[in-house]
């Protein structure tokens, strides 16, 4: 049976809900150019027409003969629409909640900073401004007036200015300490201490490099040391690059008869690191021959080749040690086994979305791990502040375990839930607070501490914030004043000190006099 349309009923519709027939029209321009951009909806188009058609109700072929009204087509449509319109992929960066908080973090950071450098706290302002720039690398989070890198390198200059002579002094004890392992045959030691100097002069010479701000004369002699300690880096490096070279070829070259992949994949990277330093120190091939050389290239591709043509067993290896590292709660080697899985996909690309979604899996494992136990040193450091046993803090560890959360914030922080990044920044702050006691010389300025022919040291005083002079403090080794609580602990006269304490602070070393 034909279908019938009445006219003139359609006409008056259209004058009566001409609006809510236009956005209904368009809803359904909207909705089946969805269905064209995302692929099959629940129900197709046609089977969604078919039954505004049917009528059970009807006559012989099951077609209504009523009129055809245009918004109930519509209507049909749109309480059916495709799922895919619904389907919300997650934000790379985090939830918007996730990235609110990220934002006002890196904005306080960053306000510290501005504030450290307004008051002329140049060196903490330079630390601060580091932070921030770990925290947001690109410095697009937020609108900086001035970006951190900048006010950064300003700061830098600022220090410089002040404290070049403290700066270069604290520079050539480190050239010193360097030359005294060398001649003590300590050659690790020594590179520690030239790359501590280095670093120190190269950040003078970035952040002025034309000497604008310290002096055209000072930069000039700053980058002369510099390439002084740079000579000796390369001298030294000369003497063991044939060494270390050696060791790493051996260790590859018994590694391509075994299966442990990962130990490969980990001297491929030693060798393709210490490849283009040969050309760099040795250009005139002086000290490693051509024939080294080659035998080096040969060894890359050997090792490139064998990894590659085993690296499903590779993908095995990392998860196994993996597994095995989390359960033995050893976040170094799940380090390890995470930083090897990622090297899959080059050898491997066709199994790169796989490779993703465990990586995903396994950074989020080792971050509730490495969180884990971050807050387990925090707890432990705690109760040894809280018992005054603060000579016993490990502020080494404490900067390694700071180090290790802001690694996850880089590494990880867009796979991270609001709950681990709250946690974080938990520890984080737990880890701030182990910190020494302020210096007794924060609180007095020690005009004069005197050994006094009588056998007791005078201790001349005055509290810091304070115009009133204090009375002056005799005491002997041992006792402690009843008003300050100072405690004279040690008198040294062979090296003209003396030891000063008070509860909540530091053990203080002050200069002393001997009364003639």
């Amino acid at each position: 049976m034909a279908l019938k349309i009445d006219k003139e009923a359609v006409l008056e519709f259209v004058i009566k809900k001409k609006d809510p027939l236009f956005i209904g029209l368009l809803v359904l321009v909207l909705v089946i150019g969805g269905w064209y951009l995302y692929g099959p909806t629940s129900e197709s188009v046609d089977q969604i027409i078919v039954d505004v058609l049917k009528n059970p109700q009807s006559g012989a072929g099951g077609v209504k003969e009523e009129p055809l009204l245009s918004a109930d087509i519509v209507t049909d449509l749109t309480s059916k629409p495709s799922l895919a319109v619904y389907t919300l992929e997650k934000n790379p960066f985090g939830s918007p909640e996730d990235q609110l908080r990220m934002r006002q973090s890196v904005e306080e950071a960053y306000n510290q900073g501005v504030q450290l450098y307004t008051a002329g706290d140049f060196e903490k302002a330079v630390q601060q401004f580091e932070k921030v720039i770990l925290m947001d690398v690109t410095e697009s989070r937020i609108e900086y007036p001035r970006l951190p890198s900048e006010y950064k390198r300003l700061a830098q200059q600022q220090y410089a200015k002040q404290n070049l002579d403290k700066i270069l002094t604290q520079v050539n004890a480190d050239i010193q300490t360097g030359d005294t392992a060398l001649s003590q045959n300590k050659p690790t030691e020594a590179v520690q201490a030239y790359t501590v100097a280095l670093n120190e002069l190269s950040e003078i010479i970035q952040s002025d490099e034309t000497g604008d701000v310290i002096g055209k004369d000072k930069i000039s002699m700053v980058k002369d040391l510099h390439q002084t300690v740079l000579n000796k880096s390369y001298d030294l490096r000369r003497k063991t690059l044939l060494s270390d070279l050696t060791r790493e070829m051996t260790q590859a070259q018994t590694q391509l008869q075994g299966q442990d992949y990962i130990t490969m994949l980990r001297l491929l990277g030693n060798l393709n690191r210490i490849q283009p330093e040969i050309n760099q120190i040795d250009p005139n091939g002086d000290l490693i021959t051509v024939s080294t050389r080659d035998r080096l290239t040969t060894l890359i591709q050997n090792l490139q080749n064998k990894i590659k043509e085993n690296v499903a067993t590779l993908g095995t290896q990392a998860e196994t040690q993996f597994t095995d590292a989390l359960a033995a709660q050893d976040h170094v080697k799940a380090q390890e086994a995470i930083l090897a899985l990622t090297q899959v996909p080059s050898f491997s690309p066709e199994n790169s979305t796989e490779i993703q979604t465990k990586l995903k899996d396994f950074v989020l494992r080792r971050a509730e791990l490495v969180i884990t136990l971050a807050e387990k040193f925090a707890d432990s450091q705690q109760v040894l502040m809280t018992t005054n046993k603060t000579d016993q803090l490990d502020l080494n560890t404490k900067a390694a375990w700071q180090q290790e959360l802001t690694n996850l914030r880089m590494r990880a922080g867009k796979e991270l839930s609001s709950t681990l990044s709250n946690q974080i920044s938990s520890v984080e702050t737990k880890l701030r607070a182990l910190r020494l006691p302020p210096q007794l010389t924060e609180l007095y300025q020690f005009n004069s501490v005197v050994l006094t022919k009588t056998g007791f040291v005078k201790i001349d005083f005055v509290q810091k914030g304070s115009n009133q002079q204090a009375k002056p403090l005799m005491l002997k080794k041992g006792q402690s004043d009843n008003r300050t609580k100072i405690t004279l602990n040690q008198v040294d006269t062979d090296n003209g000190f003396v030891i000063l304490s008070k509860p909540g602070y530091t053990d203080t070393r002050v200069e002393l006099t001997i009364e003639n």
